[in-house]
């Protein structure tokens, strides 16, 4: 109940309160049963699937948590594998992309190899092969959404596809060894130590913070894409952080946070 409390109510607030910036800034109109729809499928604002699938994987948790002493977890880990690429190629319907099978592969690697990954991950030629090739997926996975965005080569959907998934696993290995090197750092680890204590309110209101800059960048005839992706960086990092701490104390005062 407290983790509930903890997730699902500034998770409820938030969904309605981007509702009503919607109204607000583009005139969106919202019927009942399309409320409902937002606040069950996380589609009130692009990034609240996320906590539709993580609740999804909070149940199985205590399922995939007994495969660890299995002998046999080489064979779940591949066999899983084999079922999330073919659950995001193939396993395509309404809201699809928050359905537990497409990000089932890399949870249970960290659930089943996450002392012993994070060893492996401090040798310096495999963090060398892995942020290298992160940079690399990347950049493919970039540039094949670009041209297929402008028309002027096309790429088929299963490529685009395989290697968004290569990329999006990758970032996780890249991160462990980014923490890796922040432990090193004591003024940097406690730093990102402090700023974790409000990323969930960062996650949450960051996109209201984008929309409303966005809107005062339009009002002011500001067209430069290049100022404006640096101003909407600057001010969302800045703005979403002050606001989080705000949001921290309100919730924690409420007993929600």
């Amino acid at each position: 109940m407290d983790r509930f409390k903890r997730i699902y109510v500034p998770y409820l607030i938030f969904s309605l309160l981007y509702m009503l910036s919607h109204v607000l800034l583009f005139g969106s109109k919202y019927a009942p049963d399309l409320i409902l729809e937002h606040l069950v499928y996380g589609s009130a604002k692009y990034h609240l699937y996320f906590v539709i699938i993580i609740s999804q994987l909070y149940l199985i948790t205590p399922l995939l948590i007994k495969l660890k002493t299995t002998k046999h977890k080489h064979t779940i880990a591949l066999i899983t594998l084999i079922i999330n690429l073919w659950a995001i190629v193939y396993l395509v319907f309404p809201y699809s992309d928050r359905f537990f099978l497409k990000y089932a592969f890399p949870y249970l690697v960290g659930l089943l190899y996450g002392t012993e990954l994070s060893t492996f991950l401090k040798s310096l030629t495999v963090k060398r092969a892995v942020v290298l090739t992160t940079v690399l997926t990347g950049v493919i996975y970039a540039g094949s959404f670009y041209y297929q965005t402008i028309g002027t080569k096309g790429y088929s959907p299963e490529f685009q596809i395989l290697i968004w998934f290569i990329y999006t696993n990758l970032c996780v290995y890249s991160l462990i060894i980014l923490a890796h090197w922040l432990e090193k750092n004591t003024w940097l680890r406690d730093k990102a130590v402090s700023i974790t204590q409000y990323s969930f309110f960062i996650y949450l209101i960051h996109p209201l913070v984008l929309d409303g800059n966005e809107r005062l960048l339009n009002t002011a005839g500001l067209h430069s894409v290049t100022l404006r992706l640096a101003l909407n960086l600057a001010v969302t990092l800045v703005l979403s952080t002050i606001l989080s701490k705000w949001l921290k104390k309100l919730f924690s005062f409420l007993r929600l946070a």
